[in-house]
C-alpha cells in the first residue's frame, strides 16, 4: 500500500514540473497585438473601474430599499449584462490568443480568476444561483 502512493506522488509530482516548464511561444498575430496595446488595456481598466462603481452604487442601493425591489431601477439590469458580455468577450478572446496556454502562462491565476468572476456572473443573470454573486464579483 505505501508503494501505491509513493508512485502516486512521484506521477504528481512529474505532472508538475512538466506543467512548471511549459512556456507558451511569441504571440504575433493581429488579435494578440490588439490584446497586447495600451488602448486595449486602457478599455479594460476602464471597464473595471465603471463595473465596480456601478456594482458599489447597486449594493448601496439595494441595501436601501427594503419596502419594494420595483424601487430599483430597471437600467441597472441592463448595464449588469452589458458588462458581463463585456468581460466575458476578453476572455475569449484571451481564449483565442492563448489558447491553452491560458490556463499555464505567466497570467494564468489572473485568467482562471477571470474565467471565474465571468461564470459567477453568468450563474447570477441566468437565475441560477441562490446567492446574489454582486458581492464576490466586486473582489
Amino acid at each position: 500500500r505505501p508503494r501505491l502512493w509513493e508512485r502516486l506522488e512521484e506521477r504528481a509530482l512529474g505532472v508538475l514540473i512538466w506543467w512548471n516548464a511549459l512556456r507558451e511561444p511569441p504571440r504575433t498575430s493581429r488579435l494578440a497585438r490588439v490584446m497586447r496595446s495600451s488602448m486595449w488595456e486602457a478599455t479594460s481598466a476602464l471597464a473595471i473601474l465603471i463595473n465596480t462603481c456601478v456594482m458599489t452604487w447597486t449594493v448601496d442601493v439595494q441595501m436601501h430599499i427594503t419596502s419594494s425591489p420595483s424601487e430599483f431601477p430597471l437600467w441597472v439590469d441592463a448595464v449588469e449584462t452589458f458588462f458581463t458580455m463585456f468581460f466575458t468577450f476578453e476572455v475569449v478572446l484571451q481564449l483565442s490568443v492563448h489558447r491553452l496556454y491560458f490556463f499555464c502562462n505567466e497570467m494564468m491565476s489572473w485568467n482562471m480568476f477571470d474565467g471565474f468572476l465571468v461564470g459567477l456572473a453568468f450563474l447570477e443573470m441566468t437565475g441560477a444561483s441562490e446567492s446574489n454573486a454582486t458581492f464576490m464579483r466586486s473582489l
